[in-house]
């Protein structure tokens, strides 16, 4: 590395260590503390990269496609939107049953009594309920109540943004996930050795 680049990086480091003193000891208003900053790692990785976060965009995907397509079959009438409605449903069901035991095994390591916990919890209790509700969804399609699967999916949907938002709170508040070298430069993921 070059003296300049070890320079800067020192310089940055230093920065980053007054940065986390300062904040653990300022306080917010109302006697909280500012902790300085951590995170978790995910205990599941792939590449370096967290399972349960890679596969977690499939069922997304895969659940908004199927209520567009619910929403484009009603106004078209037609059967490619109402098919591609169900296809994009099976893919979501089983996406999501595949991603579950990664952000299982993740949500086990956070330590107890944290306010991560409780909202990996209520993250996870919500992403079952979303099974039950496109699962409800899918079973009712494959009994002819189209219109009552329908507004079942689009229900699990606007769920789904609820989940998705606790989801990025774990990680974006509790780092959750989220590699300990962290920073601009810090080297790909696969020069770790993952």
């Amino acid at each position: 590395m070059p003296l300049a680049r070890q320079s800067a990086s020192r310089e940055a480091e230093c920065l980053r260590a007054r940065v986390l003193r300062r904040a653990e000891r300022a306080a917010i208003p109302g006697g909280t503390r500012i902790a300085p900053a951590r995170n978790m790692e995910s205990r599941t990785q792939l590449f370096g990269h967290p399972v349960h976060q890679m596969l977690v965009a499939l069922p997304i995907g895969a659940f908004g496609l199927s209520v567009t397509s619910d929403v484009l079959h009603g106004w078209l009438r037609q059967r490619k939107f109402r098919d591609g409605a169900t296809l994009a449903l099976d893919f979501g069901l089983i996406s999501a049953v595949a991603a579950l035991p990664f952000g299982l095994i993740d949500w086990l390591a956070i330590p107890p009594g944290t306010r991560a916990k409780r909202v990996g919890l209520w993250h996870a209790l919500g992403n079952v309920a979303l099974l039950g509700i496109f699962g409800g969804s899918r079973w009712l399609r494959s009994h002819g109540d189209r219109t009552t699967a329908k507004w079942l999916a689009g229900t699990g949907l606007a769920l789904s943004g609820v989940t998705a938002w606790l989801g990025g709170e774990l990680i974006v508040r509790h780092g959750i996930g989220v590699h300990g070298q962290i920073g601009f430069d810090t080297p790909k993921s696969l020069e770790n050795g993952r």
